[in-house]
């Protein structure tokens, strides 16, 4: 195995990240606070975890870039089809393209950092004397967080495993420095990924998956109300599963989502129809298994997608960014009826003569002012539902329908049949418009391009864009290249 440093690039993303914290992430020389003052309480591991999902939740990462922003581009759902500005670039994939690259570089510089904080946490952890109960769940909880980031830069810098599983993955860090990180072969990579969560599930047995702001019978610490703000036990599953998914281990994958569904049905279950707007942005009341809870994001979103007049602009002018210019074809709007209307289609977007503006995580300036967006969805139920069906399609197709239909059924859908997919590579196309039609502005969709390795359709709705490693796979930063190539085996 070769070791990769983590180079003057991570270091320079490790200070802006650290810069935009409070006082959890204050560690010297710029901080206040010294490392071994920082975690000197237990409220101080709780600062630090806090700050860790403060981090993930900042723009350069899952308060833009992957979720609503880069990915999404990338994934054909939401564009600004301003010539001035990147987004062209950034949905015809120019990834070297000078513009473009500082992006990129973010997203991997900004992963490590954050990945950096987790193990500092592990790392004081290991030594303190504390014995306080918050800590084992502290402790399950970076772990699981060390797996979710790795894994989210596996899937966007290094090969798709079905396809390559015998190539490089990417350095995988375990310590709180600079210095040199192994690479690993992907294999190595993914399983590394997996021991993170094994050892996640052990510390998070007990987890009361309290889904309450308010405190009930689970002790007097505020560290365990609203769960689904923290790593929690179930998001460990629904994590495995993805994993398991992406590695076409579809047992495991079945195994694992199934779990979630199952296990966590007093916490977690489908809208019905008629309540689909009570899920449809964070916090997803029912349906989140993960999030992240941030107050950061309202201007923001409102400036991209509902413009400076409150949604009165109009649509393809270059003010906002746009829905996807096929949605009528993409949820069969021919077909709706009394009995069969896609609840997502006009709850996502509002429909103009002049093209579509996306309302899914605002939808007007009035909502953004009387019931702002305060976080963001990283792993869903729906997800579950749709890693269990294809995982049991080439098994059991019908059973793999009757999955797919009760995620239909939620959002207001007639039943699909057996006969209308005859075979794993019709159901799979099925499955990545699935994943269009409900992951807009979570930045699931690349992901689900990547793994089908089909076609997908541009977003003018007209051009198939083929799938390709060129496509596919992000370019390491330029810096992480040169530098790294000093690490041996």
């Amino acid at each position: 195995m070769k070791r990769h440093i983590l180079s003057i690039a991570f270091l320079t993303g490790l200070a802006v990240a650290i810069s935009g914290c409070n006082k959890f992430l204050d560690v010297q020389p710029k901080g206040t606070l010294t490392n071994d003052e920082m975690f000197s309480d237990i409220q101080g591991y709780r600062d630090a975890m806090y700050g860790v999902y403060a981090s993930m939740a900042d723009r350069a990462l899952y308060g833009e870039n992957l979720s609503y922003g880069f990915v999404d581009k990338i994934g054909q759902m939401l564009v600004n089809p301003n010539p001035t500005l990147n987004d062209i670039k950034i949905s015809e994939y120019r990834y070297l393209d000078q513009a473009v690259r500082p992006t990129i570089d973010q997203i991997w510089n900004s992963e490590y950092a954050v990945i950096s904080y987790v193990n500092n946490i592990l790392t004081k952890a290991e030594e303190t004397s504390i014995t306080h109960e918050d800590l084992k769940l502290i402790r399950g909880e970076a772990y699981g967080v060390r797996a979710f980031l790795h894994f989210d830069l596996l899937r966007l810098f290094a090969a798709d495993y079905i396809q390559k599983a015998s190539s490089t993955g990417i350095p995988y860090a375990y310590s709180y420095d600079l210095k040199n990180k192994t690479l690993f072969p992907l294999k190595d990579a993914y399983a590394n990924v997996l021991k993170d969560l094994d050892r996640a599930e052990e510390l998070l047995a007990n987890d009361p998956m309290e889904m309450s702001d308010v405190a009930k019978s689970v002790g007097p610490s505020a560290y365990r109300m609203s769960r689904y703000v923290h790593f929690n036990r179930f998001a460990v599953d629904a994590l495995r599963a993805r994993v398991y998914r992406a590695m076409g281990d579809y047992g495991n994958a079945a195994k694992y989502s199934a779990k979630v569904i199952n296990e966590g049905s007093s916490r977690f279950t489908l809208a019905k129809p008629g309540n689909f707007t009570t899920v449809r942005r964070f916090p997803a009341n029912g349906e989140l298994i993960f999030g992240l809870f941030t107050s950061r994001l309202n201007e923001t979103i409102s400036s991209l997608f509902i413009g400076a007049n409150g949604g009165t602009i109009s649509v393809g002018s270059g003010e906002i960014a746009e829905g996807r210019r096929d949605l009528d074809k993409l949820y069969e709007t021919v077909n709706f009826s009394a009995s069969n209307t896609d609840t997502r289609y006009d709850t996502y977007y509002k429909h103009e003569v002049s093209g579509t503006l996306f309302t899914r995580l605002l939808a007007s300036s009035t909502e953004k002012v009387n019931a702002p967006l305060t976080g963001v969805t990283l792993i869903r139920l729906p997800e579950m539902y749709l890693i269990l069906a294809e995982a049991q399609y080439g098994t059991d197709p019908s059973k793999a329908i009757e999955t797919l239909n009760a995620l239909r059924a939620s959002r207001g859908l007639e039943p699909r049949l057996v006969s209308n997919y005859a075979t794993q590579s019709d159901f799979n196309a099925e499955l990545l418009k699935e994943h269009m039609r409900e992951f807009p502005g979570d930045g699931q969709v690349f992901f689900a391009f990547k793994h089908f390795n089909i076609p997908l359709k541009a977003f003018n709705g007209v051009n198939d864009i083929e799938p390709s490693d060129a496509k596919l796979t992000l370019p390491w930063p330029e810096l992480e290249k040169q530098f790294g190539s000093v690490g041996k085996k």
